[in-house]
């Protein structure tokens, strides 16, 4: 399974002139803590719900802001551990994927990545696993 066979096109991305209010509420309703900030189909980076949540005034765009923006991303031929490995070492709430001239495609959301582990392991089904 490769990454761009995962990506969800659901979660919206934000733009830097998008308020902190706007992404808090997005963040909230789409049960994330990280969304992509993304200009056009240029992937910019992930801002982080922690952040936010200290910023006095929320009117604020997000694009006058000094937040640590975070870069992580994999290509859409990534092989799904790779994004496992990025979701686990980054403790991150989704991944970006992007194709091989960097332009944004989408995310793999944790909630995504569980229910395909779910289905390849058929976990949904009754009965027993054996190793």
């Amino acid at each position: 399974m490769l990454a761009g066979e995962l990506i969800s096109n659901i979660i919206p991305t934000l733009k830097t002139s998008d308020t902190v209010q706007k992404a808090l509420e997005r963040m909230s309703e789409f049960k994330l803590y990280h969304l992509p900030i993304v200009n056009e189909a240029q992937f910019l980076g992930l801002v982080a719900e922690d952040e936010l949540i200290e910023i006095r005034d929320q009117a604020t765009p997000i694009g006058s802001l000094s937040l640590s923006i975070l870069n992580p991303f994999v290509f859409e031929n990534a092989h799904i551990y790779d994004v496992v490995r990025l979701f686990n070492q980054l403790q991150l709430s989704l991944v970006p994927v992007l194709d091989m001239n960097k332009n944004y495609l989408g995310v793999v959301s944790i909630h995504n990545l569980l229910a395909y582990t779910a289905d390849m392991y058929a976990l949904k089904e009754p009965g027993g696993i054996l190793f």
